[in-house]
């Protein structure tokens, strides 16, 4: 029986221990994915206002920059592996935004 003492409360939630802890980090890494995928969908297909497209592709990153801060302070291997791998999927879907990120910035220094 494993009882509240014996288990580690990570990160002060008592429902995330060290065993749940990496299926946790990893949804977190898809969710932020899936939503930057959205996002940059939006933006290639010119929907929505493009200050509202730029503030969700900086929550995503800004997400993306704390999930990676996480796991520089986790011993888990199993957590840097899966910073990796979804870290190269993130970036992957954020190069899908380059040329329209390119056009913002080239209007905005115009």
């Amino acid at each position: 029986l494993k009882t509240k003492d014996n288990q580690d409360v990570s990160y002060g939630f008592p429902t995330l221990c060290s065993s749940t802890i990496t299926s946790w980090y990893r949804v977190l890494h898809e969710e932020n994915t899936r939503s930057l995928n959205k996002t940059i969908k939006q933006a290639l297909k010119a929907r929505g206002s493009v200050d509202t497209i730029l503030q969700e592709i900086q929550k995503s990153v800004d997400a993306f920059v704390s999930l990676i801060g996480m796991c520089k302070s986790h011993e888990k291997v199993s957590m840097h592996a899966m910073a990796v791998k979804h870290g190269g999927k993130f970036i992957d879907t954020f190069l899908k935004a380059f040329n329209f990120l390119e056009r913002q910035f080239k209007q905005h220094n115009d």
